[in-house]
Protein backbone atom coordinates (compact mmCIF):
# COMPACT_ATOMS: atom_id res chain seq x y z
CA UNK A 1 0.00 0.00 0.00
CA UNK A 2 2.79 2.33 1.03
CA UNK A 3 4.50 2.36 -2.56
CA UNK A 4 1.20 2.07 -3.89
CA UNK A 5 0.64 5.98 -2.67
CA UNK A 6 3.94 6.57 -3.65
CA UNK A 7 3.65 6.17 -7.09
CA UNK A 8 0.02 7.54 -6.98
CA UNK A 9 0.83 10.65 -5.63
CA UNK A 10 4.82 10.89 -7.19
CA UNK A 11 2.53 11.79 -10.09
CA UNK A 12 0.28 13.70 -8.76
CA UNK A 13 1.71 15.87 -5.93
CA UNK A 14 3.92 16.81 -8.57
CA UNK A 15 0.26 17.44 -11.10
CA UNK A 16 -0.41 19.75 -8.06
CA UNK A 17 2.05 22.29 -7.77
CA UNK A 18 2.26 23.24 -11.82
CA UNK A 19 -1.03 23.36 -12.29
CA UNK A 20 -2.43 26.12 -12.28
CA UNK A 21 0.95 27.29 -14.45
CA UNK A 22 0.54 24.82 -16.99
CA UNK A 23 -2.76 25.78 -17.75
CA UNK A 24 -2.38 29.49 -17.82
CA UNK A 25 -0.52 28.41 -21.52
CA UNK A 26 -3.58 27.50 -22.52
CA UNK A 27 -5.56 30.40 -21.51
CA UNK A 28 -3.17 32.89 -23.10
CA UNK A 29 -4.31 30.40 -26.18
CA UNK A 30 -8.40 30.65 -25.68
CA UNK A 31 -8.76 27.16 -24.96
CA UNK A 32 -9.36 27.24 -21.01
CA UNK A 33 -10.83 29.78 -18.58
CA UNK A 34 -8.48 32.57 -16.36
CA UNK A 35 -7.33 30.46 -13.46
CA UNK A 36 -8.35 27.27 -14.33
CA UNK A 37 -5.72 24.84 -11.81
CA UNK A 38 -7.11 27.00 -8.98
CA UNK A 39 -10.78 26.01 -10.00
CA UNK A 40 -9.84 22.88 -10.45
CA UNK A 41 -7.92 22.54 -7.22
CA UNK A 42 -11.03 24.43 -5.51
CA UNK A 43 -13.38 22.08 -6.93
CA UNK A 44 -11.63 18.49 -5.94
CA UNK A 45 -11.21 19.81 -2.48
CA UNK A 46 -14.73 20.96 -2.05
CA UNK A 47 -16.14 17.86 -3.22
CA UNK A 48 -13.43 16.10 -1.34
CA UNK A 49 -14.75 17.83 1.91
CA UNK A 50 -18.33 16.57 1.63
CA UNK A 51 -17.18 13.05 0.11
CA UNK A 52 -16.01 12.17 3.92
CA UNK A 53 -18.95 12.38 5.03
CA UNK A 54 -20.29 9.32 2.64
CA UNK A 55 -17.00 7.50 2.20
CA UNK A 56 -17.71 5.33 5.78
CA UNK A 57 -20.78 3.25 4.80
CA UNK A 58 -19.13 2.76 0.44
CA UNK A 59 -16.66 1.42 2.51
CA UNK A 60 -18.78 -0.57 4.67
CA UNK A 61 -19.98 -2.10 1.17
CA UNK A 62 -16.94 -2.24 -1.47
CA UNK A 63 -14.32 -3.06 1.45
CA UNK A 64 -11.38 -1.33 1.47
CA UNK A 65 -9.00 -2.95 -1.24
CA UNK A 66 -11.99 -1.96 -3.48
CA UNK A 67 -11.91 1.79 -1.76
CA UNK A 68 -7.92 2.23 -2.89
CA UNK A 69 -8.18 0.90 -6.60
CA UNK A 70 -11.20 3.03 -7.21
CA UNK A 71 -9.55 5.79 -5.29
CA UNK A 72 -6.64 5.48 -7.48
CA UNK A 73 -7.96 5.06 -10.52
CA UNK A 74 -9.63 8.34 -10.15
CA UNK A 75 -5.95 10.06 -9.67
CA UNK A 76 -5.41 7.88 -13.51
CA UNK A 77 -8.12 9.49 -15.15
CA UNK A 78 -7.92 13.35 -13.63
CA UNK A 79 -4.12 13.05 -14.50
CA UNK A 80 -4.53 11.68 -17.89
CA UNK A 81 -6.90 15.00 -18.58
CA UNK A 82 -3.85 16.27 -19.22
CA UNK A 83 -2.81 14.86 -22.22
CA UNK A 84 -5.61 16.69 -23.86
CA UNK A 85 -6.36 19.49 -21.92
CA UNK A 86 -10.10 20.84 -22.35
CA UNK A 87 -12.21 22.54 -19.76
CA UNK A 88 -14.98 19.92 -19.36
CA UNK A 89 -13.08 17.04 -18.97
CA UNK A 90 -11.22 19.44 -16.35
CA UNK A 91 -13.45 20.30 -14.26
CA UNK A 92 -15.94 17.33 -14.31
CA UNK A 93 -12.14 14.52 -13.59
CA UNK A 94 -11.52 17.37 -10.72
CA UNK A 95 -14.89 16.55 -9.11
CA UNK A 96 -14.74 12.59 -10.08
CA UNK A 97 -11.22 13.26 -8.21
CA UNK A 98 -12.93 14.45 -4.92
CA UNK A 99 -14.88 11.82 -4.30
CA UNK A 100 -12.20 9.31 -5.28
CA UNK A 101 -9.67 11.09 -2.69
CA UNK A 102 -12.24 10.60 -0.03
CA UNK A 103 -12.76 7.25 -0.88
CA UNK A 104 -8.73 6.53 -1.03
CA UNK A 105 -7.65 8.45 2.28
CA UNK A 106 -10.68 7.10 4.03
CA UNK A 107 -9.76 2.85 2.72
CA UNK A 108 -5.97 3.78 3.77
CA UNK A 109 -7.23 4.35 7.83
CA UNK A 110 -9.42 1.44 7.20
CA UNK A 111 -6.83 -1.12 5.63
CA UNK A 112 -4.14 -0.16 7.65
CA UNK A 113 -6.19 -0.46 11.05
CA UNK A 114 -7.24 -3.86 9.85
CA UNK A 115 -3.66 -5.06 8.70
CA UNK A 116 -2.37 -3.84 12.47
CA UNK A 117 -2.47 -4.61 15.76
CA UNK A 118 -1.83 -1.95 18.81
CA UNK A 119 1.93 -3.39 18.89
CA UNK A 120 2.37 -2.72 15.18
CA UNK A 121 -0.08 0.28 14.58
CA UNK A 122 2.39 3.02 14.84
CA UNK A 123 5.18 1.28 13.26
CA UNK A 124 3.11 0.57 9.95
CA UNK A 125 1.74 4.14 9.97
CA UNK A 126 5.22 5.86 9.95
CA UNK A 127 6.48 3.07 7.51
CA UNK A 128 3.52 4.14 5.71
CA UNK A 129 3.98 7.87 5.98
CA UNK A 130 7.75 8.46 5.42
CA UNK A 131 7.47 6.15 2.06
CA UNK A 132 3.98 7.81 1.10
CA UNK A 133 5.69 11.70 1.67
CA UNK A 134 8.89 10.76 0.17
CA UNK A 135 7.02 10.81 -3.09
CA UNK A 136 6.68 14.38 -2.14
CA UNK A 137 -10.84 0.47 16.86
CA UNK A 138 -13.13 -1.24 13.67
CA UNK A 139 -16.47 -1.90 14.75
CA UNK A 140 -17.16 -5.85 14.51
CA UNK A 141 -21.06 -5.18 14.80
CA UNK A 142 -23.43 -4.87 11.92
CA UNK A 143 -23.90 -1.48 11.09
CA UNK A 144 -26.74 0.24 9.11
CA UNK A 145 -25.35 3.07 6.69
CA UNK A 146 -27.47 5.50 8.18
CA UNK A 147 -26.22 4.83 11.27
CA UNK A 148 -22.27 5.28 10.24
CA UNK A 149 -23.24 8.54 8.58
CA UNK A 150 -24.58 9.05 12.30
CA UNK A 151 -21.79 8.34 14.14
CA UNK A 152 -19.54 10.51 11.72
CA UNK A 153 -21.92 13.89 12.51
CA UNK A 154 -21.70 12.77 16.72
CA UNK A 155 -18.07 12.43 16.48
CA UNK A 156 -17.65 15.76 14.71
CA UNK A 157 -19.45 17.43 17.73
CA UNK A 158 -17.31 16.00 20.65
CA UNK A 159 -15.13 18.59 21.96
CA UNK A 160 -11.92 17.03 20.99
CA UNK A 161 -12.52 16.84 17.98
CA UNK A 162 -13.85 20.28 17.00
CA UNK A 163 -10.58 21.19 18.75
CA UNK A 164 -8.75 18.92 16.61
CA UNK A 165 -10.79 20.54 13.71
CA UNK A 166 -9.11 23.72 13.95
CA UNK A 167 -5.99 22.57 13.30
CA UNK A 168 -7.24 20.57 10.56
CA UNK A 169 -8.69 23.94 8.87
CA UNK A 170 -4.88 25.44 9.54
CA UNK A 171 -3.32 22.15 7.96
CA UNK A 172 -5.69 22.65 5.03
CA UNK A 173 -5.27 26.44 4.63
CA UNK A 174 -1.45 25.93 4.77
CA UNK A 175 -1.40 23.22 1.73
CA UNK A 176 -3.65 25.45 -0.62
CA UNK A 177 -0.77 28.47 -0.07
CA UNK A 178 2.38 26.18 0.00
CA UNK A 179 0.70 23.20 -2.70
CA UNK A 180 -0.71 25.82 -4.84
CA UNK A 181 -0.33 29.44 -4.76
CA UNK A 182 3.59 29.75 -3.42
CA UNK A 183 4.67 27.15 -6.65
CA UNK A 184 2.86 29.10 -9.17
CA UNK A 185 3.99 32.35 -7.74
CA UNK A 186 7.71 31.19 -8.18
CA UNK A 187 6.89 30.01 -11.55
CA UNK A 188 5.68 33.14 -12.54
CA UNK A 189 8.36 35.51 -11.12
CA UNK A 190 10.36 37.32 -13.76
CA UNK A 191 13.08 39.29 -11.51
CA UNK A 192 14.83 36.12 -11.14
CA UNK A 193 17.94 35.88 -13.11
CA UNK A 194 17.26 32.05 -14.14
CA UNK A 195 14.75 29.76 -15.19
CA UNK A 196 12.10 30.00 -12.31
CA UNK A 197 10.02 26.65 -13.43
CA UNK A 198 13.29 24.83 -11.83
CA UNK A 199 12.83 26.45 -9.37
CA UNK A 200 9.32 25.26 -8.54
CA UNK A 201 10.72 21.76 -9.32
CA UNK A 202 13.69 22.72 -7.01
CA UNK A 203 11.02 23.96 -4.00
CA UNK A 204 8.95 20.63 -4.80
CA UNK A 205 11.96 18.19 -4.30
CA UNK A 206 12.98 20.37 -1.08
CA UNK A 207 9.84 19.97 0.30
CA UNK A 208 9.12 16.73 -0.02
CA UNK A 209 12.47 15.61 1.39
CA UNK A 210 11.76 17.80 4.02
CA UNK A 211 8.53 16.32 5.06
CA UNK A 212 10.06 12.39 4.30
CA UNK A 213 12.82 13.50 7.03
CA UNK A 214 10.36 14.76 9.90
CA UNK A 215 8.49 12.04 10.05
CA UNK A 216 11.44 9.70 10.40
Amino acid sequence: MSLGFFFVFFASNAQDKIEEVALDTYTDKGRMPKHSGYISLATMYGVFTFANFLAPPIINIIKAKWALAFGSFCYALFLAGFLFVNAPYLFGSSALLGFGASLLWTGQGNYLTLNSTKETALKHSGIFWAVFQTSQKINTEEQSHVKIIQSTFKLLGTKRMLLLAIVFMFSGIGQSFWGGILPTSLAQTKKFNFNSYALTALYAILLGLGEATGLL
